[in-house]
């Protein structure tokens, strides 16, 4: 995830609907300034792998991504 807007313009080609994160990835996705809300019009979820999401990260992922469900999926072994 070294060069999120190569994936995020890949996302956009092929129209994916899913997009699954890791709180590092998430937290490197909301330090973006250049991101407007809807950006991903293709997504549908986002799933948060890993580790838990802070409530704040949660909150403003929920503002870029309109009407994409965000699914915690921590801790599945």
């Amino acid at each position: 995830f070294a060069f999120p807007q190569a994936i995020f313009e890949r996302i956009r080609e092929e129209g994916v609907t899913g997009l699954p994160l890791v709180p590092t990835m998430a937290a490197m996705i909301l330090q973006m300034r250049d991101l407007e809300p809807g950006f991903l019009p293709s997504l549908r979820y986002i799933s948060n792998t890993a580790a838990a999401l802070p409530p704040a990260h949660i909150e403003r992922l929920r503002c870029l991504f309109p009407g994409v469900r965000l699914y915690s999926m921590y801790g599945l072994t």
